[in-house]
């Protein structure tokens, strides 16, 4: 009976959730207020605390490091007022877990049931190890301790596995997900705005760590345009994707341009070999034109608006790609990890610790990141560190896979590819940048690997007795 009631008001909730943002974003096209539209934003979270559960408090976890920029970003911008504080992040996760531990203790099960997760919990303890090390040097305790609990965020991996054991959660949060990156991209276009009225964007572009959740829900929601039945799904997910699809291009990042082009062909390809007629083919591909030829006429709309330099940029930006070796930017990184990975070779197992830092070049000052990740890993963890974590992606692809080969379900299919691309593409963006490795949107990573997880419980999982699928 109290089952019964709590799922009646969690579906309530995630009804009134979805009808809210609809709301706001619609008195926010009329007003075009912002302060406006954030607050609206965020009243419907203060119902969520007034209902205690777990699911709410993931949701509100989920819209606070998504909908707001870190201090170090947003504070470059006078468009942001308020930003992600890592204890009231903390706070909420901590939340979480207790809620989860008391779950757990209520209702004791296996915890490690998959390589997966034996992976997830060997990273926690080599972290634990990494922070040990770095306690022994002399490092800024500030990045040492910063960097160990947001690696750290990965263990909200099992917290997530547990969620998703029943099914119609992967459904609520995924969409969930979707409108908050879509507000998220509102947001992000109204930042370039705002900035190209002040200075030329061939001299400064508006920089966020947002644009990689944009690009997770870009995937998504491209997924839904091409594949999904329903028409009305897939015209409101056409409406979605124009902001995806303009944030990333104003973000001028020019791993992010690739990734999106190369994850949108594998996606395409994939899932359309086995969605797709030869008729349909053609369809996809007018289509497909269509929307390119109107997002190009927009583009020209918006660099009249900003003065004529953003498409002089883009193309200047590309243009780099077959010049690498003038690239200053990129010769500058690159040689922050060269300095970063000579400090490894001291110590090539188990690496230098977290808390240790270069003086960056492009910068000029000191950080405890280079631009990629997996060199991150290396240079921190050692090389018991980055073969760990290149396991969890390992297990992460070969679940994925196994789940492409034992599923009958075409929309169960279409979906896991999308995760698998989707992440994939953002790997490509990780080889230039710290986005797998320091991140507070590893807890959006760790609940990626956890969809995945789920429908491989599904169907080779050891004891998959415990999944629900209504």
């Amino acid at each position: 009976m109290n089952s019964t009631i709590n799922e009646a008001i969690e579906k309530s909730t995630f009804r009134i959730l979805i009808l809210y943002e609809v709301f706001i974003f619609t008195v926010f096209a009329i007003t075009g207020k912002v302060l406006f539209f954030a607050v609206l934003a965020l009243l419907p979270l203060v119902f969520l605390l007034l209902v205690p559960s777990k699911i709410n408090w993931v949701y509100l976890l989920l819209f606070y490091i998504c909908f707001f920029p870190t201090a170090s970003w947003g504070s470059r911008y006078e468009f942001f007022v308020h930003h992600v504080y890592p204890p009231v992040m903390i706070g909420l996760t901590a939340v979480i877990f207790f809620f989860w531990y008391f779950e757990f203790l209520d209702n004791p099960y296996r915890l490690l049931r998959s390589n997966m997760d034996r992976l997830i919990l060997a990273l926690w303890i080599w972290i634990i190890f990494s922070m040990f090390t770095g306690l022994t040097k002399d490092y800024s305790n500030s990045f040492l301790f910063r960097e160990a609990v947001y690696l750290s965020l990965y263990l909200t991996y099992f917290i997530f596995r547990d969620i998703f054991r029943n099914v119609k959660y992967v459904k609520y949060i995924t969409v969930f997900f979707v409108i908050v990156t879509f507000l998220v991209s509102i947001q992000y276009i109204l930042l370039f705005f705002s900035e190209a009225n002040i200075i030329s964007l061939i001299f400064k572009r508006v920089v966020t760590q947002q644009t990689h959740i944009i690009l997770i829900g870009y995937f998504i929601l491209l997924n839904i345009i091409i594949f999904h039945k329903g028409i009305w799904y897939r015209y409101g997910a056409l409406i979605g994707t124009f902001p995806h699809i303009l944030a990333m291009f104003f973000s001028q990042q020019r791993a992010l341009w690739g990734a999106a082009v190369i994850g949108t062909f594998a996606l395409i390809f994939i899932n359309g070999k086995r969605n797709f007629s030869k008729k349909t083919w053609i369809y996809l591909w007018i289509g497909f034109g269509s929307i390119i030829t109107a997002l190009i006429f927009l583009l020209i709309y918006v660099e009249e608006l900003v003065g004529g330099s953003l498409i002089y940029t883009a193309f200047r930006r590309i243009e780099f790609i077959f010049n690498l070796q003038f690239d200053v930017s990129l010769n500058a990184r690159i040689a922050e990890i060269k300095v970063a990975l000579k400090q490894w070779e001291a110590y090539p197992i188990w690496g230098t610790g977290l808390g240790s830092s270069i003086t960056r070049f492009a910068k000029m000052g000191i950080s405890n990141i280079v631009d990629n990740s997996f060199a991150n890993y290396l240079w921190k963890m050692g090389i018991v560190g980055l073969a760990i974590y290149i396991g969890i992606l390992l297990s992460f692809f070969a679940m994925g896979i196994k789940t492409l080969k034992t599923s009958e379900n075409i929309l169960e299919k279409n979906f896991v590819t999308t995760l698998l691309v989707a992440f994939g593409s953002l790997l490509i963006v990780a080889l230039t940048n710290s986005s797998v490795f320091i991140y507070r949107f590893n807890i959006i990573w760790a609940m990626i690997f956890a969809v995945v997880h789920r429908y491989y419980d599904q169907y080779t999982g050891p004891d998959n007795e415990h999944l629900h699928n209504r």
